[in-house]
């Protein structure tokens, strides 16, 4: 049997490791609780080609379940960048369907900054004109066209999804160098 002075200190022992037990799971709860919540606002950005109605769509849809921060765009034609969607169906198609492209289209910006909601589609390039919407959009399939979006969660984790590249929310450690300038697609 142990005396009153062992019992203390057994039982002063015990309780210190029921408190350091009792921590350690705080912090590994903690740490879970973070990181089901960086799960749950993820961002996922998907690009797209999309022929309704006889006109052409280039779109990016966030199909995440979180808001995702744009941090940088390229768009290449053949593997030349490019500043504009104009600059792309002036290189890709004849003087005649570049000029009705010209009257007959819209696009929405992309630059860095901008905020896609989950669930937004943002039509970065709209065609209008059938004849040129079949040729532009035979061109985007063909792969002279490359789109790449870097894109951020709230909670700074980063990803990179393309088209024609291959790459579909592929992990990033960072979108841009801090002395490299925004982007903006297109440029002003």
């Amino acid at each position: 049997m142990l005396k009153p002075e062992n019992t203390e200190r057994v039982l002063s022992i015990t309780a210190l490791i029921t408190a350091v037990v009792a921590v350690m799971l705080g912090v590994i709860e903690s740490q879970r609780s973070h990181e089901h919540r960086q799960i749950s606002v993820e961002p996922y950005l998907l690009l797209a080609n999309s022929q309704q109605r006889g006109g052409y769509q280039f779109v990016v849809v966030n199909q995440g379940l979180g808001p995702a921060r744009l941090e940088r765009v390229t768009v290449t034609v053949n593997d030349k960048p490019i500043k504009s969607w104009s600059q792309a169906t002036a290189t890709l198609l004849d003087p005649a369907m570049h000029a009705a492209a010209e009257t007959q289209s819209g696009h929405s910006t992309l630059s860095t900054g901008r905020m896609i909601s989950s669930g937004e589609t943002v039509e970065a390039l709209t065609i209008r004109d059938p004849d040129v919407a079949l040729t532009f959009a035979g061109q985007m399939r063909s792969g002279a066209v490359e789109v790449e979006l870097c894109y951020c969660s709230m909670y700074d984790q980063c990803w990179v999804s393309g088209y024609n590249l291959g790459l579909v929310h592929t992990p990033a450690k960072r979108c841009r160098t801090d002395d490299e300038p925004p982007s903006v697609f297109p440029a002003s």
